[in-house]
């Protein structure tokens, strides 16, 4: 997958079970997409993150900016509706509210 901001295009690794959770914890330099969940952590990373929460259509619905390690981030809404993206701070993006993101596989 690949999220494009601007001119910008990022890669962007898919989490979908444990394993694939484990595996990136130590990679800080990918953009990771949680699909059909409303809880993220940031467990054992080494920077600061930006989480992002879109519905289905990925229209920005809640912004948490500069989250700091060993932190959880729970949205109280269904998680089948929600999907959350882990973003390191050193991309320096503007992202609003109700702006829809571009995904592209």
């Amino acid at each position: 997958m690949k999220l494009k901001f601007g001119l910008k295009t990022y890669e962007v690794t898919k989490i979908t079970n444990l394993k694939d959770k484990i595996l990136n914890k130590k990679d800080n330099d990918k953009i990771l997409y949680y699909p059909n969940t409303n809880l993220i952590d940031t467990y054992f990373r080494k920077e600061n993150y930006l989480v992002i929460a879109t519905n289905l259509d990925y229209q920005v619905k809640y912004i948490y900016r500069n989250i700091p390690k060993n932190k959880f981030i729970h949205i109280k809404e269904n998680k089948k509706n929600i999907h959350m993206f882990l973003i390191p701070e050193h991309v320096k993006e503007k992202i609003v509210v109700g702006s829809i993101l571009k995904i592209y596989d």
